[in-house]
């Protein structure tokens, strides 16, 4: 699996996990560290306990180097929100599975989203539809 951000390389933003050969792919985002949240995917799909059972079963039916991460460093939150949205738009995200990012869903398990943040994400969301 291609890493293509440096650990040095740390900052918060929108992040893609591609299969190459399917060129399908999973949309997520990261208030805290990319090259973290990306080594994280990695380490659970190399050990077959990654929570996305879809982007599970597409990693071992394809192997390691069918999949590559591609990332967007983002450096206000609110921005975070609307790359996000617009890169879920614009690829093909076969492995998402909260198709409302807004309200949430097993890809936020564990995490309270804030009103703060969903009235940001509804903003976005809404200018996008302009």
């Amino acid at each position: 699996m291609d890493l293509i951000i440096k650990h040095t390389e740390d900052g918060k933003g929108v992040y893609l996990i591609i299969n190459k050969v399917t060129n399908q792919c999973y949309v997520g985002s990261t208030r805290n560290s990319l090259y973290k949240r990306m080594v994280e995917h990695r380490r659970h799909l190399r050990k077959g306990v990654h929570i996305n059972k879809k982007l599970q079963y597409s990693y071992n039916k394809y192997g390691d180097d069918s999949f590559y991460f591609k990332y967007k460093k983002v450096s206000n939150e609110d921005d975070i929100l609307k790359f996000e949205y617009r890169f879920y738009k614009l690829y093909k995200t076969y492995y998402n599975i909260a198709t409302d990012i807004l309200n949430g869903g097993k890809p936020n398990l564990g995490a309270k989203l804030t009103k703060e943040w969903k009235n940001n994400y509804a903003k976005a969301y809404t200018e996008e539809l302009k």
